[in-house]
């Protein structure tokens, strides 16, 4: 009866996870241990290339650091917005029915 009132209110009866030996728990550890520093490494290079490239850039345009780390972190992430209207949502509706070259078409026509 417990069991139905636990799935009831959205409680999932698991299996207990059997216990490793003390030589197995050991190597389990030592395993995640070194995937966690191998994935810390590999970030570490990552964020010295990103430097190496900034003071590359910073040079040779003239521009200090935090200028360019602004513009690097910022523009990643933006998309480019297209103001909503009655074209646009035209077209957007052409190329949901299936009409993609007629809307290509229009675009270039209208030099979009």
């Amino acid at each position: 009866m417990a069991l139905k009132k636990r799935i009831k209110q959205g409680y999932v009866h698991h299996k207990p996870q059997p216990k490793l030996l003390p030589e197995a728990q050991k190597l389990v550890i030592a395993k995640r241990k070194e995937s966690r520093m191998a994935f810390q490494r590999a970030i570490q290079d990552a964020v010295s290339d990103i430097q190496g490239k900034i003071e590359e850039i910073t040079v040779a345009h003239h521009k200090s650091v935090a200028t360019v780390q602004s513009l690097l972190y910022t523009t990643t992430a933006r998309k480019q917005q297209i103001k909503v209207n009655g074209w646009n949502a035209y077209l957007w509706a052409m190329g949901q029915n299936g009409n993609y070259i007629y809307a290509l078409i229009i675009q270039q026509v209208y030099d979009l």
